[in-house]
């Protein structure tokens, strides 16, 4: 009978913990899916998340961001390692306090259609609308829906990335790449005393394309950049080949023209 309690005792505890931290999981994985997709305007997904019950540490399978339509590089950043600390006593509470997310290697490819046209200045004015579209438009979310829960992450840390330039419209394709300098964020969504999760996502990618475009800008991608010179100078070189091409055939045509009245005038030229 006692050992019988004992196993009772220990069902209920484990049904209580799957009760808090399996929604906790499922959660995680929707919210970044969903509003994340919302954020940046593209595909975003996350493979997998678990967390440790033990000490509040979870860990992410990967985490891919999808290109806008239009670039041939399939995803603009793949986040392959990415671990959190959980504040567990939150947990059940309406705002969920996140100690720490380190990222270590992420990838992060910068495409350039043009001079004037990469993705991720695309991804950047998609999460720019997001968020000028969310102060001034709240959304209304259900009061018992997980995903209204708030959060506040007190450290962010982004090390050990690798942007990966290429532009794509060249007749051959040039890439280059250029480490990411670490990106250290800390107290999100402290102030207003938590945040919804996709404007922390917002945040975070805001700060981290940022400084991706400035790292990128200010590197000397001089292969990038005469290939991007160089697709203009095609441009120019098959425009003048058509005109002349074409003047070439206007003045055949009127010459045989020529050739053929003069043939038909029996009193010759």
């Amino acid at each position: 009978m006692k050992k019988f309690s004992i196993f009772l005792l220990i069902l209920v505890i484990l049904g209580a913990l799957l009760y808090y931290f399996f929604p906790l999981e499922m959660l995680v994985k929707k919210a970044v899916n969903k509003y994340g997709s919302e954020v940046t305007g593209t595909s975003v997904n996350l493979s997998g998340f678990h967390i440790n019950l033990k000490d509040g540490e979870a860990g992410v399978k990967e985490i891919t961001i999808a290109n806008p339509s239009g670039y041939k590089t399939k995803n603009a950043i793949e986040l392959g390692n990415v671990d959190v600390k959980v504040n567990l006593k939150s947990v059940t509470t309406d705002t969920i306090i996140i100690d720490q997310i380190v990222v270590n290697k992420p990838v992060i490819s910068y495409e350039m259609l043009s001079l004037t046209q990469n993705n991720i200045s695309d991804i950047i004015n998609n999460v720019n609308k997001y968020t000028a579209s969310s102060a001034t438009e709240p959304k209304e979310e259900a009061k018992n829906d997980d995903s209204s829960k708030k959060v506040i992450i007190k450290k962010v840390v982004i090390s050990n990335g690798e942007i990966n330039g290429a532009m794509t419209a060249a007749p051959d394709v040039v890439s280059a790449a250029i480490p990411l300098p670490t990106v250290t964020l800390q107290n999100i969504g402290e102030d207003s005393k938590g945040t919804s999760v996709a404007d922390s996502i917002a945040f975070i990618l805001n700060k981290l394309l940022s400084s991706v475009s400035t790292t990128v800008i200010n590197s000397n991608l001089a292969n990038l950049k005469d290939a991007a010179g160089a697709v203009v100078d095609t441009a120019k070189d098959t425009a003048k080949e058509a005109v002349d091409t074409a003047k070439d055939t206007a003045s055949g045509a009127v010459d045989s023209v020529k050739d053929t009245l003069s043939g038909l005038n029996p009193f010759g030229k």
